[in-house]
């Protein structure tokens, strides 16, 4: 798995701020953010587009994943 940017973890850290995101559970939101930006590298995506965030939720659709939880993980990235 790639390593996050300290500047992304930085501005992600202000939007789970923002978003009152309890300390606990920080490390499975920047969890998920690692593995799309994984997918973002694995298929030349780039990560700042909104549009490839639905690329990602349909490849975790293929594979069984809940979304919902998900989708509102990324949303704090994109925002």
């Amino acid at each position: 798995m790639i390593d996050i940017p300290a500047n992304l973890i930085a501005h992600y850290d202000v939007c789970l701020n923002r978003e009152n995101v309890p300390d606990k559970f920080r490390s499975f939101y920047r969890k998920w953010l690692r593995y799309y930006l994984d997918f973002c590298k694995k298929y030349r995506l780039p990560k700042s587009q909104q549009e490839n965030l639905l690329h990602f939720i349909k490849k975790l659709q293929t594979l069984g994943t809940l979304l919902t939880t998900l989708t509102y993980y990324f949303s704090l990235l994109l925002s």
